[in-house]
């Protein structure tokens, strides 16, 4: 999002964005593994503000690495920093299972990445896939890989179809609950980084 010496907007600043990397990065993959792999439990985290006496200085922080529980007991970690240069706006979940481990990655998500004994991907978008309508046939388009960019025009056409009533809010949405629940995993580990302790994520009320 910046360059460790390059200049800093509003988003680095705490009193006006708040958080840093954990919110502005982290909350979209924390959203994601709650849904995907359960509900993050406890946290315990370290974050970085980088000090670079030639440019302006950022009032939250830059990077956050955590280790995470889960509530079904599964355990894993999540890092995310706004001035690696190595990752402009990247990002992927991959969760390991007993049989396989399963990737989702946003620059790709035309692909879902399956990786067993066999190393199979498996091509995720298909003519009867949400969406695939907005795209030219692959047999017109090839392979047509899309990203995280495009997602963007995906949330334009379901608002549109739900503000013209051509179909309904999809159940599995994101509910404003679970925007509530990122948002308690984030608190628990900056909380957590502060503290230099593990944290419970305070647990959130059903709507």
């Amino acid at each position: 999002m910046r360059r460790p010496d390059g200049p800093a907007d509003w988003r680095f600043n705490k009193d006006v964005a708040g958080y840093g990397a954990s919110d502005d990065l982290g909350s979209h993959h924390i959203d994601l593994i709650n849904f995907l792999a359960g509900n993050i439990t406890e946290v315990q985290s370290e974050t970085r503000l980088w000090d670079i006496p030639t440019a302006p200085q950022a009032t939250n922080e830059d990077a956050i690495n955590s280790l995470i529980t889960l509530q079904n007991g599964g355990f894993g970690t999540l890092s995310a920093s706004r001035t690696s240069p190595g990752h402009p706006l990247t990002g992927y979940i991959e969760i390991e299972g007993s049989k396989a481990a399963i990737r989702v990655d946003r620059a790709y998500l035309n692909d879902l990445f399956i990786r067993d004994a066999n190393n199979f991907t498996q091509r995720a978008i298909r003519p009867v896939d949400d969406f695939a309508t907005l795209w030219a046939s692959p047999t017109v388009q090839g392979a047509h890989p899309f990203s995280w960019y495009d997602c963007f025009a995906f949330q334009m056409a379901e608002l549109v179809k739900i503000a013209a009533s051509i179909e309904l809010p999809r159940t599995w949405s994101a509910s404003l609950e679970e925007g509530v629940r990122a948002m308690s995993v984030t608190e628990s580990m900056i909380e957590s980084a502060t503290l230099h302790t593990k944290q419970k994520v305070a647990p959130v009320p059903s709507a």
